[in-house]
């Protein structure tokens, strides 16, 4: 294979992973958002004169943010913290016992320090998976024996 289609390969494998990762995030940063979502008590309800409505008429009405904007505060968000990730020097500690910290352990340790806020979550997801599907269909396999002689 030459340089150039391994070059080409590259980064075509490359921005699939970016876009993937980004749609991640973009799940990861709406859940994160509802969580931070206060809940007020409701107030009391209120009696209103005929003057104050009047006095008040014709205040502007309560804006709120547009939702694309919103999405391009949450893109913007995405694209800094991937930025940084792929600029940043990435190091793995070592544990009392001299051994490497696993991946997860990498990622738990960069959500604690407020290092990054969303590529943690996104790793717990992908690590969450499983690779294969061998496990899962030798245990349906072996139930299936138990259950029937």
């Amino acid at each position: 294979m030459s340089q150039s289609a391994a070059d080409r390969n590259f980064w075509k494998v490359k921005n699939a992973i970016t876009n993937k990762a980004r749609a991640l995030m973009r799940s990861v940063a709406e859940t994160t958002e509802d969580d931070q979502l206060l809940v007020f008590p409701q107030p009391p309800p209120v009696v209103f004169s005929e003057d104050l409505m009047e006095m008040f008429s014709g205040a502007p009405a309560e804006t709120t943010e547009p939702e694309n904007q919103q999405q391009d505060k949450d893109d913007n968000r995405i694209d800094e913290e991937l930025q940084r990730w792929m600029i940043a020097r990435t190091t793995l500690r070592q544990t009392e016992g001299g051994r490497v910290e696993s991946i997860l352990s990498y990622w738990k340790r960069q959500e604690l320090t407020s290092t990054y806020k969303l590529l943690p979550r996104v790793a717990r997801i992908i690590y969450a998976m499983p690779v294969s599907s061998t496990q899962i269909e030798r245990d349906f396999g072996t139930a299936g024996r138990m259950v029937t002689p």
